[in-house]
């Protein structure tokens, strides 16, 4: 095993405020955040601390290329490989990375790698990657080339490093009637090559094949990814190429930091290792990934994983059905023993996340109460008599909500007495102008007709993190809950003033301020008129931007569903579903029921009905609502919905999150009750969706095989 130093090179001297204004450090951020006495200072220390990984007896220095961003101030690393290349002795010098594609004459590449190879005596590492996604809008390279100019490119150094020149290239790309390298490099027949990647399966292919036998180096993967990957580059050498893969042929590139215990160590890199992670590699959707960057096959994989993913609660809760039938032990009993009892709260997840909140015993309770699991067979036994399959499944789930760390709010008096605000989420039918206005409703003691909200008005909203991730009452709502408390406070020296009386003696109740000796008050509609000379002609106002701690609230739930199964047609009939939601406080109960409602209205059209398919010829055949089956009002029971309340105390407001929760449960509540009905026939698990034909197969397939 060979350790390398890899020094990345963020410009350290950044103010971390920067992503309140800006969405990414690359591309963005304006370089006058750019200091170049800081910028000397960075490189100074950089450079010393690689040519201090020599002295110590690191078997490598690494360096790699990254343009217009803050968190790698190395745009040539040729330059700083060059420099090592004289004041180191012993070390490799790793770059690890130089973009191919992104060049118009890779010959340079070639030189340049050759020049480094001479100087250092040997020791060069020559990195070929394709570049991240962002670099394609820095150099406005096509995208969708990248992967054919990125080989073509390959195929030129190498020929250049190892055929006696001179010889015409002529590609797709890149035209050259004269390649005739000087200087050659200095290992025979070239420097060993390495190729930086996360796991795409195209590159492990690629890198593996015998002619190449190329190092692949995963970066900042988990270390269970990286086994895989490993795994993933050593089946395809055996399995496609018939060789097998050396150790030599794997590398990890992963933060590592020293201290004296584990504690040390975590409570001394976590900010730097959060400030890298959630900050300097921030990037959006199209910076990271421009259209055309990622091939059919690998958007392919990644629609699969992500698959994976959301089905990952199902998969969970088919785990406990099984090891309980298994254990022979009742289901509900297994889970309760495995639940996260209150007195452990907060409580630290493995992967660093942290529960404030929950009481997950509770809710498991009230779920199996209110739909008397407890009278499941009564009702088994009279639906065998009308020759049907009874069948009962629990979900029980847990999400992370709360997207975006920022959100505003403005809220205005009117001459007119209303109140205006705005905010920056948007709403698409979960009714927060009612939740907000309710909100400010309680805050500023008045009638919540009186309050207008404005979203999704470009011109009126400066500000804002829309709607993703259950965050709107957790983050706009607590931004109107303090903008309204805020404007209290602005309109008290005003009302003082006019009430003739100090602060102090001035309280706000009922929408008025009010003096407590003289038992006189003004409304709050009369201080935003005779505030408006105070504040530039606006009246009475607050703008506040709420920024959060980054984490998430928990918000967590037991769903129960019982479905009948007709065993001539396979046809599911799901006939009760109770629900129990964690979501904190419940402002508004009529809205939130309709947010579970909604949900597992989606869940349930997951579980049973929503496939996407494809013909022989790889036509979409369900492009419509007329083929892609979506589920009915007909085709779900009444949905019986309760909260159990556990105030998150994060926010002031005290609410978690609550619209993906149907969501959540509800494929894994069905599914198991399916199965659940079909256990007679011995069918142990199907794919979803659960559709007619499937269930109707299984059974016979059961019926045969018995």
């Amino acid at each position: 095993m060979k350790f390398y130093y890899f020094g990345l090179m963020p410009y350290g001297a950044l103010d971390l405020d920067y992503d309140q204004h800006y969405a990414s450090s690359s591309l963005v951020l304006p370089n006058s955040y750019y200091d170049p006495k800081e910028g000397e200072k960075l490189y100074t220390r950089y450079l010393d601390e690689l040519e201090l990984a020599d002295t110590l007896g690191y078997d490598g220095v690494c360096v790699n290329e990254h343009h217009q961003t803050a968190y790698g101030l190395m745009p040539s690393p040729g330059i700083i490989a060059g420099a090592l290349a004289r004041t180191t002795k012993q070390a490799q010098i790793a770059v690890l990375g130089r973009a191919l594609p992104l060049v118009n004459n890779p010959l340079t590449i070639a030189e340049e790698y050759a020049m480094i190879d001479n100087i250092s005596g040997g020791r060069l590492i020559a990195g070929f990657v394709r570049g991240i996604g962002v670099e394609y809008h820095v150099t406005g390279v096509n995208p969708a080339f990248s992967l054919e100019r990125f080989h073509e490119a390959h195929d030129l150094i190498i020929e250049a490093w190892t055929k006696t020149g001179p010889f015409p290239f002529e590609g797709d790309h890149f035209h050259f009637e004269y390649v005739n390298l000087w200087p050659r490099p200095h290992q025979d027949p070239h420097p060993p090559v390495w190729i930086p990647s996360q796991g795409s399966m195209e590159t492990i292919r690629w890198a593996s094949e015998p002619s190449r036998k190329y190092v692949y180096l995963n970066t900042y993967s988990p270390f269970e990814a990286v086994s895989t990957f490993f795994q993933m580059y050593r089946d395809v050498a055996a399995e496609e190429w018939g060789y097998e893969a050396s150790g030599k042929q794997l590398g990890w590139a992963v933060p590592i930091y020293v201290a004296e215990s584990d504690e040390i160590a975590q409570k001394e890199a976590r900010p730097h290792i959060e400030a890298f992670y959630n900050k300097f590699l921030r990037m959006t959707n199209e910076m990271l990934l421009p259209p055309g960057y990622t091939t059919i096959s690998s958007m392919k994989k990644i629609a699969e994983a992500k698959r994976e993913m959301l089905s990952g609660g199902r998969e969970m809760e088919r785990l406990m059905e099984t090891a309980a039938l298994q254990l022979g032990i009742d289901s509900t009993s297994l889970r309760r023993r495995n639940l996260i009892t209150s007195d452990l709260m907060p409580y630290t997840l493995p992967s660093g996340a942290q529960l404030s909140c929950g009481e997950f015993g509770q809710t498991l309770d009230m779920a199996l109460e209110r739909a008397d699991w407890a009278g499941f067979a009564a009702r088994a036994e009279q639906t065998a008599k009308a020759r049907r399959l009874r069948g009962r499944g629990l979900g029980l789930y847990i999400e992370s909500s709360g997207g975006g760390l920022e959100e505003e709010a403005k809220i205005s008096v009117l001459k007119d007495g209303r109140i205006e605000v705005v905010v920056g989420t948007f709403s698409h039918g979960q009714g927060h102008a009612t939740t907000f206005a309710q909100i400010l409703s309680e805050v500023l003691d008045v009638d919540a007709a009186l309050i207008s909200i404005i979203q999704g008005d470009t011109d009126r909203v400066a500000f804002g993190g829309g709607t993703v991730g259950s965050r709107s009452s957790q983050m706009g709502g607590v931004a109107v809950l303090r903008a309204g408390q805020g404007l209290i406070r602005q309109g008290l020296a005003i009302a003082a003033e006019m009430l003739q009386q100090p602060q102090s003696e001035i309280t706000y109740q009922q929408g008025s301020y009010s003096a407590r000796q003289q038992g006189t008050h003004v409304s709050l509609q009369e201080v935003a008129m005779a505030s408006a000379p105070h504040f530039g002609g606006e009246g009475l106002h607050q703008t506040l931007r709420y920024r959060r701690e980054p984490g998430y609230t928990f918000p967590n739930g037991a769903h129960i569903a019982e479905v009948e199964v007709d065993p001539e047609t396979g046809r599911v009939a799901v006939v009760r579903y109770t629900t129990v939601d964690d979501c904190g406080r419940v402002i508004n109960p009529l809205l939130a029921t309709g947010q579970v409602h909604g949900g597992v209205a989606q869940g349930i059209g997951q579980a049973l009905f929503e496939e996407v398919v494809y013909d022989r010829e790889g036509q979409l055949v369900t492009g419509s609502l007329m083929d892609y089956s979506m589920p009915r009002a007909q085709q779900l029971s009444d949905i019986d919905v309760c909260f159990h309340e556990v105030l998150d105390p994060n926010n002031e407001l005290g609410v978690k999150g609550i619209g993906e929760g149907g969501a959540c449960a509800a494929p894994a509540a069905i599914a198991n009750a399916v199965l659940d009905a079909l256990r007679p026939f011995g069918v142990a698990t199907l794919d979803m969706p659960l559709t007619s034909e499937k269930v109707w197969n299984a059974i016979r397939a059961g019926a045969e095989g018995s």
